[in-house]
């Protein structure tokens, strides 16, 4: 007994030696770092890199090169001692069926059918749908199982969809919505109403549209409407010209009003397709669809106005160049002429023309004062006290008569009290109360006496009982107001 037991181990050890001596010095002259001491349970690739995870890439085992599985043999498959490529089969494929490329399908697609490796089947009606029953997997028709969120219809296919032509639920017989209830919702034949049409618009027919289209536009289900024009499109149940959903194909948004707009305003400021900017917001202006500051680098050939916008620098009321701050020539009865303020020369004060005529001599006139006077050749706004007037008109002195310029006229300020002086710049300066009629009192609640102005030609609009009533009231037709 021991001396068998003693050969055997020396058996055993001779053969092991032997195996040593053949793959030791065959993997170091090799320069192998993967081999069958380093990688007993996988396979080797080109890169000397051991993979033990047995994958259709990387097949083998005790640390020998790898083997791509392909067709027919396209599963590396461990049978305890060996790992290798084998075809699909009941072992590579247990939940599911084989295709005749050797693949495994186990999804239950009524195209590949099957279980426990066998060859798949394709489902037809009037069994289309592939079901797996728990421990078997096979071409069923439509019902309950197949169908549990739908009906079925006469097609044998299941449908889901709430289309009125296949109405119904828990993969029963689909019914068909006509009449009153033509509406298929949530399985049901209805009407169409607020409840059942919550997402949706009512048409004349009583249908439901939910879809939100041009031609059916509503929601809450109120009656449809059309969206054409300025709002051509439907968005939640809202004819809009833009939105997320529908960007503005030549201009920005304005979210405000769902309109489209050209975007090159300051108050409305943007690129195509984009959302508009009021710019006047943060004091900039728009300019090739982008709000910009206003100087000098984008406004060189016109001048900021106080919102921060950028003018041309041609008008009237805003004049200048360079980007600096627009001046306001209208103001002091001035052109903007070249960026500038000034007045255009005629050169007579007969003519109403644009071009010179016989005469050399630049003077004010019709074209260069028409709302204002002339004064030593040069045009005055004309409502200034010393200087009044219209038209191209002669300027007028109202100072020097003690009067004022008012719409363009002198007149005499109308004083409505006993204080020596008029207290005010407009010809009168207490329009709305009657004036009294003594000197004692003026208020307007009454005075001293029972009675006011007596005749209707002053400035009151009351009669009095009292025909030669003095101080400041007017007591016949022909005094005045100034008592004058």
């Amino acid at each position: 007994m021991n001396k068998r037991y003693s050969q055997a181990v020396v058996l055993f050890t001779l053969t092991a030696a032997v195996l040593l001596a053949l793959l030791v010095p065959s993997a170091a002259a090799q320069g192998k770092d993967c081999d069958f001491f380093s990688c007993p349970f996988g396979c080797c690739d080109e890169y000397d890199q051991c993979h033990t995870e047995w994958s259709s890439e990387y097949c083998g085992y005790y640390g020998e090169d790898c083997v791509a599985c392909e067709y027919p043999t396209p599963y590396c498959f461990f049978e305890v001692f060996y790992a290798q490529c084998t075809a699909c089969n009941f072992l590579t494929c247990p939940f599911g069926c084989c295709d005749d490329q050797g693949g495994c399908h186990s999804d239950n697609d009524p195209n590949y059918c099957g279980y426990y490796g066998e060859d798949c089947v394709a489902c037809e009606w009037p069994n289309p749908y592939c079901f797996n029953e728990g421990v078997y997997a096979q071409c069923t028709p439509c019902d309950v199982f197949t169908c549990p969120d739908g009906c079925c219809g006469d097609d044998g296919y299941c449908h889901t969809d709430d289309n009125p032509q296949y109405c119904g639920y828990l993969g029963l017989e689909c019914d068909t919505c006509t009449g009153d209830t033509p509406n298929c919702i949530l399985g049901i034949c209805s009407g169409c109403d607020p409840i059942l049409c919550a997402t949706g618009c009512c048409d004349p027919d009583n249908v439901c549209h939910t879809e939100n289209t041009a031609d059916y536009c509503g929601i809450a289900g109120t009656d449809c409407f059309s969206c054409s024009g300025d709002t051509p499109n439907c968005y939640n149940g809202w004819c809009v010209g833009c939105s997320d959903d529908f960007p503005c194909a030549g201009g920005c948004c304005d979210l405000r009003t769902s309109l489209c707009h050209p975007g090159d305003s300051n108050e409305l400021c943007g690129a195509v397709g984009a959302l508009c900017d009021n710019c006047e917001i943060d004091d900039l202006f728009c300019l090739n669809g982008q709000c910009l500051a206003c100087d000098a680098g984008t406004c060189g050939s016109g001048c900021c106005d106080s919102n921060g916008a950028c003018r041309p620098g041609t008008e009237n009321n805003f004049c200048g160049t360079g980007g600096g701050a627009c001046v306001n020539c209208a103001q002091s009865g001035q052109f903007c002429i070249d960026f500038a303020c000034g007045y255009p020369a005629d050169d007579d004060t007969t003519d109403d023309d644009t071009v010179d005529d016989d005469n050399d001599t630049a003077t004010c006139g019709l074209d260069n004062c028409l709302a204002g006077c002339c004064q030593n050749g040069q045009c005055w706004p004309g409502d200034m006290d010393d200087k009044c007037g219209i038209h191209a008109a002669a300027c007028v002195d109202c100072q020097a008569d003690g009067k004022i310029c008012y719409n363009y006229a002198c007149v005499t300020p109308v004083d409505d009290d006993t204080t020596p002086g008029d207290d005010d710049v407009s010809p009168d300066d207490d329009d709305t109360t009657p004036l009294d009629d003594d000197t004692a009192a003026d208020d307007t609640a009454g005075d001293d006496t029972a009675s006011d102005d007596d005749d209707a030609t002053d400035d009151d609009i009351v009669d009095d009982d009292n025909d030669n009533l003095a101080g400041d009231g007017d007591d016949d037709s022909g005094g005045n107001a100034c008592g004058c």
